[in-house]
C-alpha cells in the first residue's frame, strides 16, 4: 500500500552548515505533501515534523548531508 500525503504537516530542519553556523528553517507541506527549503546551504541537517493533533516526530530516514547541489 502506498503512503498517503500528508498536506498541513509543519516540517523543520535544523542542522549547521558547512562553516559550523546554526541552521533552523520551518515549512509547512502543501496539499500533495510535498515540501521545499530554498537557498539551503550545504551542510548537515535533521528533519522533524509535527501533524496536527500528533506530537512531534523525527522524520526517518532523512537525517543526512545536503552538498548543496
Amino acid at each position: 500500500a502506498a503512503d498517503r500525503p500528508l498536506p498541513g504537516v509543519t516540517v523543520t530542519l535544523t542542522g549547521t552548515d558547512l562553516l559550523g553556523r546554526a541552521i533552523t528553517r520551518t515549512t509547512t507541506s502543501g496539499p500533495t505533501g510535498g515540501y521545499t527549503f530554498t537557498d539551503l546551504p550545504a551542510g548537515t541537517y535533521t528533519l522533524t515534523q509535527t501533524q496536527p493533533g500528533r506530537p512531534t516526530t523525527a522524520a526517518s530516514p532523512t537525517s543526512g548531508v545536503y552538498d548543496g547541489a
